[in-house]
């Protein structure tokens, strides 16, 4: 594997042979260094979205909170640093005394009103659901204890 002084190097024979300049500042070696970084980000979490592969390097970016809480607005603060979420679950007790994860099912803002009030789309422990409203995510049903989100 290359070491950052490498790459260093590398885009400083780049920037040499296309006459940009001697070397690079650290701040321009930075620039390009993100660039890159996220370059294989974007490649990488795009196979994630589209085959739910997930590569060591995307790994790194991963993490997972967990909110322990019975709460009464059923909702909370999206961490800081998230940039998609993989996937947002619960526990389910089950009626023989088993549980189970569950993943919560994402619904459009647009809808959220309609799937609030209806009795047919009702959401259960068994079948919750959630939104995102800018930094905060609303789920029902709101007694869920533990939320676990999964996120990049």
């Amino acid at each position: 594997m290359a070491s950052v002084n490498d790459f260093k190097n590398f885009t400083e024979y780049v920037s040499n042979k296309n006459q940009n300049g001697n070397s690079l500042t650290v701040s321009q070696f930075n620039d390009v260094a993100h660039r890159a970084q996220m370059q294989v980000f974007e490649k990488d979490r795009a196979i994630f979205l589209a085959k739910n592969i997930m590569s060591d390097f995307l790994k790194t970016f991963a993490d997972t909170i967990v909110y322990n809480k019975n709460s009464v607005i059923g909702e909370f603060v999206m961490p800081s640093d998230l940039e998609h979420i993989s996937e947002i679950r619960t526990y389910h007790l089950k009626k023989d005394g088993t549980g189970i994860d569950v993943e919560l099912d994402e619904v459009k803002n647009a809808d959220w009103g309609k799937i609030t009030a209806s009795s047919l789309f009702e959401a259960t422990s068994r079948f919750p659901k959630y939104s995102e409203w800018g930094s905060v995510v609303r789920y029902i049903p709101k007694n869920e204890n533990i939320i676990r989100v999964d996120y990049f």
